[in-house]
């Protein structure tokens, strides 16, 4: 949307009570993302403004942003979702060391074809030295298998915890445990953060209602929450007592 938004008319001095807004710049744009229109008032977005979300690792920004492209663009609009980093969780682990921001992407070659035709018209290049950097640093696995590691302990050591509770299953990839919860799985987010200080992602947030036969009209992510290992060692044990103890509690209430 493009709007004429200059006030080249209005005096030095102009009591601010006295400028009359344009219409255009009144008219609330709706996302369809109901719980994100809601944060906003009520009404969407407003034209020509500009809006920053913030978040920890994990905590769903990246999801958040791509639900509201996909419902923008079904009611219209254009929407353009520009990253660096966002791919399978080695690439992410290797972003974590660079210091600049460097992606790259993968595909067939027909993607790739229709990528480059896209970018010849849509897009900007690093420059030489930050991509001579970045190609070094793409190359070296070291760090990537230290990482691993280092996941692979706050696995075991949050699992310990999280065991007798919850019904795990190790990821075969990636740093996330998606814990099946015992009453529905927002209400288990909200109660989590009210009365233990951690933040998870309710699972509907991150699916929709399926087609597939074998589960129709469910969301395959209904009664699970994910959460995240991507902070210090000591945080994430004690994010896991937390959720032990939680669960202790749902239990004692009758919930578990």
């Amino acid at each position: 949307m493009k709007l004429n938004v200059r006030n080249n008319d209005i005096k030095l001095g102009t009591n601010i009570l006295d400028i009359e807004v344009p219409a255009a710049l009144r008219r609330r744009v709706p996302t369809g993302v109901k719980f994100f229109d809601d944060a906003l008032g009520g009404e969407g977005l407003t034209p020509s403004a500009v809006y920053l979300f913030t978040g920890t690792p994990g905590s769903g920004k990246t999801t958040m942003m791509l639900t509201l492209a996909n419902s923008l663009t079904r009611k219209g609009a254009v929407a353009m979702f520009n990253t660096a980093e966002e791919s399978l969780y080695q690439v992410r682990m290797t972003a974590e060391r660079l210091k600049l921001r460097s992606g790259f992407v993968a595909g067939d070659s027909e993607l790739i074809r229709q990528y480059l035709s896209y970018r010849t018209y849509h897009g900007c290049a690093m420059s030489a030295h930050h991509q001579h950097a970045s190609a070094l640093a793409w190359r070296d696995e070291t760090h990537v298998i230290e990482n691993r590691l280092l996941y692979r302990d706050k696995f075991a050591a949050v699992s310990n915890i999280l065991a007798p509770h919850y019904d795990l299953r190790q990821p075969q990839g990636g740093f996330y445990h998606w814990l099946r919860t015992p009453i529905d799985d927002l209400s288990f987010s909200q109660r989590l953060l009210q009365e233990q200080h951690v933040t998870v992602m309710p699972g509907t947030f991150l699916g929709r209602d399926s087609t597939a036969s074998e589960l129709p009209g469910r969301n395959p992510g209904q009664g699970h929450v994910r959460v995240a290992w991507v902070a210090a060692k000591k945080d994430c044990l004690v994010a896991a007592q937390r959720l032990a103890d939680f669960a202790i509690a749902l239990s004692a209430n009758g919930d578990g």
